[in-house]
């Protein structure tokens, strides 16, 4: 059944509680899967790499602060992620069929990561969005 007039509203994570651990694996491996699946090819392994280096930072700061369920998740994430490599890869490789060209105009030519933990931009508002997109 199809109904054109109806309206889909997406919480964003909001199923899960933050302290969960199943929503630190799931945006994790989520966000692992997507980078593989699609991210344009010229900077594909420095930011699939990138991002393995800033779990692994995530991981070790969840252990140092005792938060062990979560430390343990960003294991469990990178563990599955490995293993359905081959399958995430095969469907990169059937989307790229479909992509003709990748558009730029959006994306962040700065790092979020230092946004939020070393200028204290909390908020999307608070960023400066001046000359911060391709």
């Amino acid at each position: 059944m199809y109904c054109p007039d109806s309206i889909v509203y997406h919480v964003g994570g909001g199923t899960l509680n933050k302290v969960n651990s199943h929503k630190t694996f799931l945006n994790f491996r989520n966000n692992l899967m997507l980078i593989c699946k699609n991210h344009p090819p010229k900077y594909f392994f420095s930011k699939l790499i990138t991002r393995m280096i800033m779990d692994g930072i995530a991981g070790c700061k969840f252990l140092l602060a005792g938060q062990f369920s979560h430390f343990f998740a960003v294991l469990r994430a990178h563990y599955y992620f490995y293993k359905s490599l081959g399958k995430t890869l095969k469907k990169r490789k059937e989307l790229k069929k479909e992509i003709t060209e990748y558009t730029t105009t959006a994306v962040y030519l700065h790092s979020v990561v230092a946004d939020y933990y070393i200028r204290g931009k909390k908020t999307f508002k608070e960023i400066d969005l001046k000359d911060r997109f391709m």
